[in-house]
């Protein structure tokens, strides 16, 4: 009786053992997601996870466990239905249930193409609401690619290849079929693979059966008899919404058996009887090729010259479908219109255009010097180059010119050949005659070309050049001094064959600037400081500088005369970080001027003036643009008493802001006897100024420089020089000179 028992015992237990073992191995009734790997899954595998060991081999397989609210994600392989389960057709009857293959491409569900009898059908969906069929390509089924019963599911971005009766069939058979059928590429390999694209009917008693589903953005060529075919039977409703696409290459394009009347606009039919029984769209575009980019392969792209492209208006367009069967974005370019068919032509914004390069200058060459009396030069450049090569052409030159002693382009009393454009219908476009030339002046050109697409190259260098004759000036003599009271603030109101000072004072220098020997500099506000004759320091009309030398120095120098016909500006420095705004200036030529009649401008930078000009006379003493002062160096100390401006002397101005510059009025200069001028109005123009400046009590006779009337300071000192008591030592010129 024990034995028995045992026995029984053991029997019950390893019964218990091998359904424990069984159970194990069956999924989860109700999983959320499946996968299926038709190249590394296993049937006997879990199926809920992605992967070797983990996905199932086979489509039929999952769905023998799928319900609704589930997803089957398919890897790329192809499933072939006749080793599956012997063409078994997969039907959907749950809600909610999403089919999504590989969105790479790849994922193929394949029927038998030698099949010539029977009905088979890839994916049927029946009486199913909220299914999803995607990135799937479907094809060889002798029926039906999917064939849809009163259900409305989304059918999106998947290729229907060779399916013979249809590749998509939409039936309400006494219910309601109002599927999405969107992005989809239809087509057969030859004609006689395929019947129809989409086929859509209903049958039953009003108002039951119903058809009308939404086909937008598809593309449908190469079948046997209709692109889409509709039909009914009885008093029941057909009613598709069929716009967006491309249908070409059948019988008829669209064919209406139904009674009702769909809702047809923006179609590309071509190579079809376009429309049977039914009237097209007034934005379809009928007979109009697509231009599909290799449609002999399959390749349906549309070419860049394809109608169908921008073809639906973005303000028309009731469509969500944001992006097109490659998953690239619709529109393309973002915010433009739409693209009929399933491929969205992709508009790649055009490469930038690059500007073209800089001209650079043939003639004349920077420093030129033309002939006393040349009135106009004409101008070379080089010819046009553009990296975009042959894409782009020359269509416009602009030339502009402008005086040296302004500094700023398009002065309204400048000569009109002082800023011209020429484009090429006039040209001609690498040389301008620029007229309207003083002598005494130099003049600074640039130019720029424009493309054929309008981008404009970056202005050339500035070049240089100057007319008159150049000459010799010997108007300075430095006094040799070892004395601080020595020092001399002098001028050069010259264009200067070379303005390298360097090389300008090679003779006076003998080849090196030695500060034992002399000293020789002018003021910066950049640096609060001085530079000299060896830091690269230029000459320039119209500026001042210090010069001491151990020995009498006759200075010679040579250049271009500055015009003394001219209103001639000099720019004035100023630092905008420390609010320093001292100038060392002179007279810009030859002449002599009453520092009351000089004028302050502000330029606007586009040849017109934001203040100004206004005579310093004019000025009270606490503007916010200048110090009426006007500093000299005497016996060793400053006076800011000058009334006159004697050439080739130097001064001392404070400007208040930055941008300022002092205009010196030709008719204003002091006449002498060497110059055909009216003295008795220059004279009288003096003589108010005197009267109007002593109403005013302009210049206060103060000796003392530390009492500056309108700023509370003096000049800088000169160099190596420091606001102490004048001592044998710190007045020994050895050791000015050689201090830093």
């Amino acid at each position: 009786m024990y034995l028995k028992r045992q026995i029984a015992k053991f029997f019950t237990l390893s019964f218990m053992a091998a359904c424990l073992f069984f159970i194990s191995l069956t999924p989860p009734a109700h999983a959320d997601d499946y996968y299926v790997d038709i190249e590394y899954g296993l049937d006997g595998n879990i199926g809920t996870s992605p992967g070797p060991g983990n996905a199932w081999k086979t489509l039929h397989h999952a769905f023998t466990y799928v319900n609704g609210d589930d997803t089957v994600y398919m890897e790329a392989g192809i499933y072939d239905f006749t080793i599956e389960d012997n063409s078994t057709l997969i039907d959907i009857n749950d809600n909610n249930v999403t089919i999504q293959g590989d969105t790479n491409g790849g994922t193929i569900i394949k029927g038998d193409p030698a099949q010539t009898t029977g009905w088979t059908t890839g994916i049927r969906i029946n009486n199913a609401a909220g299914v999803i069929i995607r990135n799937i390509t479907i094809r060889d089924f002798y029926s039906y690619g999917i064939y849809i019963t009163n259900s409305s599911p989304e059918i999106s971005d998947n290729i229907f290849v060779n399916n013979d009766a249809a590749a998509i069939y939409i039936s309400g058979d006494y219910g309601t079929a109002s599927p999405s059928i969107t992005n989809n590429l239809i087509y057969a390999e030859v004609s006689t693979a395929m019947n129809i694209g989409i086929l859509i009917s209903a049958s039953g008693t009003a108002p039951d059966g119903i058809a009308s589903p939404e086909i937008y953005h598809n593309t449908i060529d190469g079948g046997l008899q209709s692109g889409i075919y509709l039909s009914n039977n009885g008093g029941v409703t057909v009613s598709p919404y069929i716009k967006y696409n491309n249908i070409t290459g059948f019988s008829n394009g669209i064919d209406n058996f139904a009674s009702d009347s769909p809702v047809i606009d923006y179609n590309c039919l071509f190579n079809n009887t376009d429309y049977n029984n039914i009237t097209g769209g007034s934005n379809d575009l009928p007979g109009e090729d697509p231009l599909y980019e290799n449609p002999a392969s399959h390749y349906y792209n549309l070419q860049s010259v394809s109608p169908c492209i921008d073809a639906i208006l973005s303000t028309e367009a009731d469509t969500d479908i944001d992006y097109d069967l490659n998953g690239n974005p619709r529109p393309s370019p973002s915010g433009g219109d739409y693209d009929m068919g399933c491929y969205e032509f992709q508009q790649t914004e055009p490469p930038a255009n690059n500007p073209p390069d800089a001209p650079e200058t043939g003639n004349p060459s920077d420093g030129d010097i033309f002939d006393e009396g040349t009135t106009s030069v004409t101008l070379q450049s080089s010819p046009f180059s553009d990296p975009d090569g042959s894409d782009d052409s020359h269509s416009s030159t602009e030339w502009r010119v402008k005086r040296e002693d302004r500094g700023v382009y398009n002065c309204e009393d400048y000569d009109t050949s002082f800023n011209q454009t020429y484009t090429s219908e006039v040209g001609p476009l690498t040389s301008h005659t620029v007229s309207g030339l003083v002598s005494g002046m130099q003049y600074v050109w640039q130019v720029r070309y424009q493309d054929s697409n309008e981008e404009w190259s970056p202005w050339s260098d500035e070049y240089r050049f100057i007319v008159g004759t150049s000459a010799e000036d010997s108007s300075v003599q430095i006094q040799g001094s070892t004395d601080i009271a020595s020092y001399r603030m002098v001028s050069f109101p010259l264009w200067p064959d070379d303005a390298l000072c360097t090389t300008f004072f090679n003779d006076e220098i003998d080849g090196t600037y030695d500060t034992t020997q002399l000293r020789l500099g002018t003021y910066t506000v950049q640096t609060g400081g001085y530079i000299e004759c060896n830091d690269g320091m230029p000459i320039i009309p119209g500026r001042s500088y210090w010069f001491l030398s151990r020995n009498n120095l006759d200075v010679d120098v040579s250049g271009i005369q500055v015009a003394t016909d001219l209103d001639v500006e000099i720019a004035l420095q100023y630092n905008t970080t420390s609010g320093n705004g001292w100038n060392m200036i002179a007279c810009p030529n030859a002449v002599d001027y009453d520092w009351s009649s000089v004028q302050v401008l502000v330029p606007d930078g586009s040849g017109g003036t934001t203040f100004g000009p206004t005579d310093i006379s004019d000025f009270p003493e606490d503007n916010s643009y200048i110090d009426i002062q006007l500093w000299r160096w005497e016996n060793g100390a400053y006076q800011d008493d000058t009334q006159t401006m004697t050439h080739h002397e130097g001064y001392w101005v404070n400007a208040r802001t930055e941008n300022i510059y002092l205009r010196f009025r030709a008719d204003m200069a002091i006449a002498d006897s060497g110059q055909n001028r009216t003295v008795f109005a220059k004279a009288l123009y003096r003589a108010k100024n005197r009267i109007k400046n002593q109403a005013k009590k302009w210049f206060a006779a103060i000796t003392d420089i530390r009492q500056a009337v309108a700023s509370g300071e003096t000049p800088p000192l000169p160099p190596g020089v420091h606001d102490e008591p004048e001592t044998e030592k710190s007045g020994c010129f050895i050791n000015v000179a050689a201090k830093p």
